[in-house]
């Protein structure tokens, strides 16, 4: 899909309802084949409330930008630094907590572009890795991560409602020269 105008842009408050709709879509879209509606429901209105992102927006260690095409927006992008990395806190490293593709655009080639956009970022923070958790049964997800040289090095529980799931914590040597 050829595109004329591809843009990262940082989200404001101002955004939010833009930000709750994509949040909501994309995730919902993404894990609604392998979860139960009740677990999806329950996981989409506490992680994904207006308030709540506001909180997370409110973080200056955390950061939020709309992925634009053309003018709509395609995709989200959420990274935590510091104390708001939801684990390892440290200030080496910076997390991708969120990064996801409107269903409409997928398959269009966006994600090779949010993804080297990420590490672009945390290059630019002096960052010395960037890590993220990606669901034991996502193997596109994994196999994505892995070509841009994430490894895995670990794993945590993560609570979809009540339904208590494995991600795979994969990490990516940002000194190690790689193809991006």
């Amino acid at each position: 899909m050829e595109h004329e105008n591809i843009e990262l842009v940082p989200c404001s408050q101002e955004d939010i309802d833009t930000l709750v709709d994509l949040a909501r879509k994309t995730y919902y879209e993404t894990f609604k084949v392998r979860n139960k509606p009740e677990e999806m429901d329950q996981y989409l209105d506490d992680a994904f409330d207006p308030e709540t992102l506001l909180e997370e927006m409110d973080n200056p260690e955390s950061l939020f930008y709309f992925l634009k095409v053309d003018g709509k927006t395609a995709g989200y992008l959420k990274l935590n630094t510091g104390n708001a990395q939801t684990e390892l806190q440290d200030p080496e490293l910076m997390e991708i907590q969120r990064i996801y593709i409107d269903p409409d655009f997928q398959d269009s080639g966006l994600g090779p572009l949010m993804i080297t956009q990420a590490i672009r970022i945390a290059r630019n923070d002096n960052k010395k890795g960037i890590w993220l958790g990606v669901w034991e049964k996502n193997d596109k997800a994994m196999a994505f991560y892995e070509k841009y040289g994430f490894e895995k090095f670990g794993s945590h529980d993560f609570m979809m409602g009540d339904d208590k799931q494995l991600d795979y914590m994969m990490i990516k040597d940002l000194a190690k020269k790689s193809e991006e």
